[in-house]
């Protein structure tokens, strides 16, 4: 046997472990996961295949940001088992590559393949690649893609560290298939390619696809940088539902927009497409006094354009007859028709009306029936005797879904809310939905209303369906009238600073009895404060927290206003959170709220009470211990009763010493006595929390306001939309506290 060498033994060692990656497949079911897997690529590996399946609900989003490979060399696939778009895991990223990749043969490059998946912009593009670039394949196939600001794909060779530009780049193969494309470009200043490729490319094809709803883009695909290599293109099997309108779009639209910058002889095949300007959609690029028109299909110069059998909307495309003198006369290209391409008018029974050509424009819905004569109207462009369609398959359908709306009715409180998911414009016969009422209690506020139940009997707050038809639904909830205001923090959002916080519940929802609480703090700047105490209290900010404590379980969690109390001045004063509180009619009034810390904080928290926030009278107080909550409460004075407004504070006494975090690392406290470090806690700011604040009383003394009639007693319009007061449309018949024609009413 062959002895290794010393030296042989530690080149081996110190080899980057990124350079011996092998193939592998993974499944992963989240962010992190997804994460893990993609940094196990590293540069990657010729020959190697690093495969990421993704398997998770289509109902979860999972965002893993924009992240920036560095692999040159290998195949990447990340792809889902699922088929059906409608069921595909939703996957938010976009790929900034950070690496120039060597110029290798065709063969030898690396691929990257996207498949079956439900693609979710987080930036301007998907794949973003400016560095040295060459590919054998970059592959999308399958995938619902939307939501980039500007492209789906950016290959620009700008920023190569090596002096390349892009034409001494290469990319042997891009396909696109089965796509829907669409919410891209949504914006005047977002007005880019779809496809933008300022390099070489051997073959484009771009077939079987849906492109839609991106009113500002100014093509499907731009190339620059003048190369000498020839280009196939081959776009096949398209609808392509966008047009210029260089009113609303100065920059106009150009479906392939090769121009000049591909090598002589290049070629687009261009084949059962229908090319058309929307008249219904979710973004409209048209209006009464502008239109789609003379939009050009592309603009090659010294190359040739071969179509056949494609169906052109010629009120919003410049016609072929003209394109083929304008790519003449202007471009040097030949325009080849092979004699079956036809235009939108020969199709007589052509309709934007839903139900008619295609399922729903207006809603987007662009798929058609099996047996629109469009079926059969394709050309055999690959000679395999095949059935070939105009537009997609991926549009044909046996029959258009059956409709059915779904009405949920909450018949008690008008703060309580309802989600249905998954959230669609339209609901179909056969859709699974789940629908979730969201009463905003709490573990720590769990009686601001009972819940009934459904008007079945049912009992859970979450019910699933498989629609069989329309579904109505209502939901019985008894409110709590004791309440005055609740604050639940449910808009408290990470690292927020608000300076104030309004109540999420108050009493018959009327803004009259609305609490709000502002954070009052210490003056310790230098231009308009003290270093010294005592120090001037004013309008200062809260920090939030979305959640604190019980971390391994979520419902103890509770989101949180933080009164940060700067090191310098907690020995002698302490910020405070000061509540408003309406009480007009109100009496024998109760505040209830929830104190902590996980870091250090005095350890006795009070709750006072003044009527002109100057004087204040304690009425209440507890001793807290560091990561447990503690119940502060205490009922009000008489004084506080019937009253415009009073004022109730929560604030630290630094006479009763400090409570401090048990986290040994931070170091406060000796392990070995239990004793406070005061050199170490003195450095450090007081974090003291409140949150699940709660205000209740008699109210029996307070009118709601709302006249009580029975439905047969209203006077106006009975057609007219009927809302909650939480502005939500809502079904005739529903119960409750409804505006109508502007007007309040109780129908019981």
């Amino acid at each position: 046997m062959k002895k290794l060498t010393l030296l042989a033994l530690a080149a081996m060692t110190m080899a980057p472990a990124t350079s011996f990656a092998e193939s592998w497949t993974k499944e992963v079911t989240n962010s992190s996961e997804f994460k893990d897997a993609f940094n196990l690529i590293g540069s990657g590996m010729e020959g190697d295949t690093y495969e990421i399946v993704c398997n998770w609900d289509a109902g979860t989003l999972v965002n893993v940001g924009k992240l920036k490979p560095t692999m040159t060399k290998g195949k990447l696939v990340i792809r889902s088992n699922e088929t059906d778009f409608d069921n595909m895991p939703q996957l938010q990223l976009a790929f900034e590559w950070s690496a120039d990749a060597p110029s290798a043969e065709e063969g030898k490059r690396m691929s990257v393949f996207f498949s079956n998946l439900n693609l979710v912009g987080t930036g301007s593009y998907l794949i973003d690649n400016r560095r040295d670039l060459f590919a054998d394949t970059i592959s999308l196939t399958r995938c619902d893609i939307h939501g980039q600001a500007r492209s789906i794909l950016r290959f620009d060779g700008d920023k190569s560290e090596t002096g390349l530009t892009g034409a001494d780049m290469a990319i042997a193969c891009i396909e696109v298939k089965e796509c829907k494309i669409h919410q891209t470009a949504q914006s005047s200043g977002d007005n880019w390619s779809v496809f933008r490729t300022f390099m070489p490319v051997k073959a484009f094809n771009i077939t079987d696809n849906m492109f839609y709803d991106m009113p500002y883009t100014k093509g499907l695909w731009e190339t620059r940088n003048r190369t000498e290599t020839a280009t196939t293109v081959t776009f096949a099997n398209n609808f392509v539902l966008l047009g210029e309108n260089k009113v609303m779009h100065p920059q106009g639209f150009t479906v392939l927009g090769a121009a000049g910058n591909i090598g002589t002889g290049s070629s687009l095949n261009i084949y059962n497409n229908l090319f058309v300007g929307p008249s219904e959609g979710y973004t409209l690029l048209k209006d009464e006094n502008s239109f789609y028109t003379d939009t050009k299909i592309t603009n090659i110069e010294d190359g040739y354009v071969i179509t056949n059998n494609n169906v052109i909307d010629n009120e919003t495309y410049r016609s072929l007859t003209d394109l083929s003198t304008y790519l003449l006369n202007e471009c040097r290209s030949a325009a080849m028709p092979l004699g079956g391409d036809m235009t939108l008018a020969d199709f007589a029974d052509f309709t934007w009306t839903t139900g008619g050509t295609f399922q729903d424009a207006s809603k987007n819905m662009y798929y058609i029936l099996n047996s629109n004569p469009w079926k059969t109207a394709g050309y055999d462009y690959k000679n395999n005797g095949g059935t070939y369609y105009i537009g997609p398959s991926i549009a044909y359908v046996d029959e258009f879904p059956t409709p059915a709306s779904v009405n949920v009715n909450i018949d008690g409180p008008s703060y309580i809310t309802y989600s249905i998911s998954p959230e669609k414009d339209v609901y179909y016969v056969g859709d699974e939905i789940t629908v979730t009422v969201d009463p905003q209690t709490s573990h720590y506020i769990d009686n601001l209303n009972t819940f009934e139940g459904w008007e079945d009997g049912t009992k859970e707050l979450t019910r699933t369906f498989t629609l069989d038809g329309d579904l109505n639904l209502t939901a019985k909830f008894t409110e709590n009238s004791e309440v005055l205001s609740a604050f639940t923090l449910k808009d408290i959002t990470s690292n927020g600073k608000p300076e104030s916080y309004s109540a999420d519940v108050y009493l018959n929802m009327d803004p009259a009895y609305q609490s709000t609480v502002y954070a009052i703090v210490n003056d310790t700047t230098e231009a308009t404060g003290s270093k010294e105490a005592p120090f001037t209290y004013v309008n200062g900010f809260f920090e939030s927290r979305p959640g604190k404590f019980g971390e391994d379980d979520a419902e103890l969690q509770m989101p949180i206003l933080s009164r940060r109390t700067w090191s310098g001045a907690k020995e002698t004063q302490r910020n405070y959170a000061l509540f408003v509180i309406p009480t007009k009619g109100i009496k024998d009034i109760t505040f209830s709220c929830y104190v902590g810390t996980d870091n250090n904080a005095a350890k006795i928290q009070k709750l006072e009470f003044s009527t002109d926030s100057t004087t204040w009278t304690e009425v209440g107080r507890i001793e807290i211990e560091n990561l447990v909550w503690g119940n502060l409460k205490a009922t009000l004075p008489a004084e506080a009763n019937d009253k415009d407004k009073v004022y109730v504070r929560v604030i630290g006494d630094i006479a009763g010493g400090p409570v401090v975090t048990p986290d040994e690392s931070i170091g406060m406290w000796n392990p070995e006595t239990g004793e406070v470090i005061w050199d170490v806690y003195i450095t450090q700011d007081a974090f003291e929390y409140m949150g699940s604040i709660l205000i209740t009383g008699d109210t029996s003394s307070v009118s709601d306001g709302i006249e009580e009639v029975t439905a047969d007693e209203q006077q106006f319009d009975e057609n007219a939309p009927m809302y909650n007061v939480m502005g939500m449309k809502v079904a005739k018949g529903t119960k409750g506290l409804i505006i109508q024609n502007g007007k309040k009413f109780m129908v019981k």
